[in-house]
């Protein structure tokens, strides 16, 4: 059914009016969009250079409340009124025009109230959609494309509204914090900070997406697993010390050096609890060079001792103002836990940089899918990173071993599994003393063995 030219025009400024609300709600949508994605870096160096609009949007970001409390008022009152005022203006003209469409349908008659009802559906839906699509989902695409641009542009106006409205926003906070009281809570207009774990869901996603290299997100993602790292937990344990005796003598001290290949090596007095310092193998090799005495007491640097319980930042902090490359850690009795490095601390941002002597008694490697062979040493943390696995917060064990001899009660035999905490843990070489190699299958993950991986690989050679 044709509307009348009267209704029709009477209809198109209603539509255009709507129209101009949503575009309306989508300028505020981007400015708001625009004003928190716009880089800081970028509108201090044209506020520097006496950009009045950057130093105005500078000014607004110091206080968020009043900016998205302003932005959130205006973005509530004009979906509101394109809301209210299509359903009053739009209602009755599209259901007159589905009375004229259904009168021809059989059974229409029956149901008076029908016209009316899908008038007010079909207004309502249309008005959400255009508004969700035009005055939302564009806008902020594009905002995020044109942050700074359109925050420069945006910045004056938002700064007269914002102080227009700061009576509205005074008025609607006050009356939140009445409610919220009984709660012991307050409103706030500022948006909920990201979490690390919502940043690290971010950092994945714009990873697979390529806005991110990889590697750079798996740097990222080191980075906050830093910050609940203990210098416990990074430093080379005790049981893997390999240690110089102050009374060795310069065959000893060679031959200590050689075989272990480490740079820098703690030096006790008989026991490892009682650390002298620690010497390097540049100064070892440097004297034996020229030819001069090889003397322990004159090549010992001395030690900076921390708690166990320090924080792997804190640490990296304290040893890089210190300059400081080694660090003895210590339990609450003075007892020796490990030894630290600022390449430990480095390798726990960037992962492992060094090739491993023996790469079937050392590191972490995937022999299989849902496979892998670990080192009984190998830190926790680095297996979660690598295979995935989510073990529990409170885990009385920080290394593959460790979780094996909490599930076994004991030193178990060479060969046996055990299952628990998502995966089946089995001993693949042990001493009497300690757990060395542990092959980690992930629940639901099923396939040849390690060792049968290994005898087909020889059988194909």
């Amino acid at each position: 059914m044709e509307l009348p030219p009267g209704v029709r025009t009477f209809m198109l400024g209603d539509l255009i009016f709507i129209l101009g609300l949503v575009v309306a709600n989508g300028v505020f949508s981007a400015a708001e969009m625009a004003m928190v994605t716009a880089r800081h870096s970028r509108l201090k160096e044209l506020a520097g250079r006496g950009h009045a609009g950057a130093a105005r949007v500078l000014a607004l970001r110091a206080h968020p409340e009043n900016l998205l409390a302003t932005i959130q008022v205006g973005l509530t009152l004009i979906s509101s009124l394109a809301a209210a005022f299509g359903g009053a203006r739009l209602t009755d003209t599209v259901a007159a025009w589905l009375r004229g469409a259904l009168a021809h349908v059989p059974g229409a008659e029956a149901y008076p109230a029908l016209p009316g009802e899908l008038a007010l559906g079909m207004v309502v839906g249309g008005v959400a959609y255009v508004t969700l699509v035009i005055g939302e989902l564009v806008p902020k695409s594009v905002a995020m494309h044109h942050a700074e641009t359109l925050a420069l542009w945006s910045a004056r106006p938002l700064a007269w509204l914002s102080g227009a409205a700061r009576p509205v926003v005074w008025l609607l906070t006050q009356s939140s914090n009445l409610l919220l009281k009984p709660f012991g809570d307050r409103a706030s207009f500022t948006e909920s900070r990201v979490n690390a774990e919502e940043l690290r869901v971010l950092i994945e996603e714009a990873s697979r997406s390529g806005a991110l290299d990889p590697r750079s997100g798996d740097i990222a993602s080191r980075a906050l697993d830093f910050n609940s790292l203990t210098a416990g937990e990074v430093c080379v344990p005790r049981a893997r010390l390999k240690t110089v005796d102050m009374r060795a003598g310069r065959e000893e001290i060679l031959r200590v050096f050689c075989e272990e290949g480490f740079h820098r090596m703690p030096v006790v007095d008989e026991t490892p609890d009682k650390i002298l310092g620690y010497v390097t193998a540049t100064d070892v090799m440097t004297t034996v060079q020229h030819g001069n005495l090889l003397v322990l007491h004159d090549l010992v640097r001395k030690a900076m001792f921390v708690p166990e319980t320090t924080r792997a930042p804190a640490l990296l902090r304290l040893m890089q103002e210190k300059r400081e490359r080694v660090a003895m850690v210590v339990d609450e009795h003075g007892g020796l836990v490990g030894m630290v490095t600022v390449e430990d601390l480095f390798e726990e941002l960037v992962g492992e940089f060094h090739e491993s002597k023996d790469p079937s008694t050392d590191g972490l490697r995937e022999v299989a899918p849902g496979r892998w062979m670990a080192a009984g040493m190998t830190p926790l943390r680095e297996l979660e990173r690598a295979t995935g696995l989510r073990l529990p917060q409170d885990l009385a064990a920080e290394t593959v071993a460790g979780v094996v001899l909490m599930l076994a009660g004991e030193i178990p035999q060479a060969g046996r599994s055990y299952l628990g905490h998502g995966a089946t843990w089995r001993v693949t070489s042990r001493t009497e003393r300690r757990v060395k190699q542990v092959e980690v299958t992930l629940d639901g993950m099923d396939g040849p063995s390690a060792d049968d991986v290994e005898k087909a690989a020889a059988a194909r050679d």
